[in-house]
């Protein structure tokens, strides 16, 4: 299941239009949605459980996910335009590109998904410690080792 749907995406740029007789069509922009939903979930997976179920959190995931589907939409649309070629690449560039830096910027831990819920430690690395709550305790002029 993806973030978006085929709707939200084509809202996110008016240019796109999709249909049986384009070339973008619905399932060629479910798949970029998927595709773009699995990398995103692929980021973020260190950091929190995914997929992403939080609202606020989802708001923000819906809508990198559209720029990063919309980019691809405009530039399968760019390739079978005669008119306007340049425009359209130059916003499907501009729409990949500040997707990508908000992405980042949640994966290095800049920007927060304020309800998403934290990844634990199952699918990571495990200690015995952290998971016991021991804190260490070390000892001054004592050979500890």
């Amino acid at each position: 299941m993806g973030y978006c749907t085929t709707t939200e995406v084509e809202n996110r740029f008016k240019a796109l239009s999709m249909g049986a007789t384009t070339s973008l069509t619905p399932t060629k922009c479910q798949q970029q949605i998927d595709i773009h939903s699995a990398r995103v979930d692929g980021r973020l997976a260190g950091l929190f459980t995914v997929p992403v179920t939080g609202s606020t959190a989802l708001l923000i995931l819906k809508g990198l996910v559209s720029d990063l589907a919309a980019a691809d939409a405009l530039d399968l649309i760019t390739e079978a335009a005669s008119a306007d070629k340049d425009h359209m690449h130059k916003r499907a560039q501009d729409l990949r590109a500040a997707a990508e830096k908000e992405l980042t910027r949640i994966a290095d831990g800049e920007m927060s998904l304020v309800d998403a819920t934290a990844a634990g430690s199952e699918g990571s690395f495990r200690s015995y410690n952290a998971d016991n709550s021991i804190e260490p305790v070390f000892k001054r002029a004592t050979r500890q080792w």
